[in-house]
């Protein structure tokens, strides 16, 4: 899912709703089961290297499940705006700055940020940007 919200933002369109709603039911097994690994990692004293891979597991899995939420969200009260706005009304107080957010492009760039494995910190590079 990840590959194919940078190719979405890398050509500037939005996830569909669907999309979001696969991404959504996906991560959640997924983020169950990295978990359970990383839980059964720390309950047996092996901090190694699979502690490293176990814990980015629930953090990729967390961010997939939040971006899915959402996009869905989005969708679901663009609908809602469109099914109850009368013509040449516009959208409610509370609700404008939500609808200019969801209106902006998405842009990301490659940049610097510190990385670490647990025992060290060094340089990396990260994607940062509005998904």
């Amino acid at each position: 899912m990840g590959v194919g919200d940078v190719i979405m933002a890398a050509s500037k369109r939005e996830p569909t709703r669907g999309y979001a709603i696969a991404e959504t039911i996906i991560s959640v097994p997924t983020l169950v089961l990295s978990g359970g690994w990383t839980i059964d990692i720390l309950s047996r004293n092996r901090h190694e290297d699979a502690l490293t891979l176990a814990v980015i597991s629930v953090a990729m899995s967390s961010l997939t499940l939040a971006h899915g939420i959402k996009w869905m969200r989005i969708h679901k009260r663009r609908r809602l705006e469109a099914q109850y706005a009368a013509p040449g009304m516009q959208a409610a107080a509370r609700m404008a700055p939500y609808a200019e957010s969801s209106r902006l492009e998405a842009s990301w760039q490659l940049a610097t940020m510190p990385v670490s494995d647990g025992k060290s910190i060094g340089a990396g590079v990260g994607v940062v940007g509005r998904f």
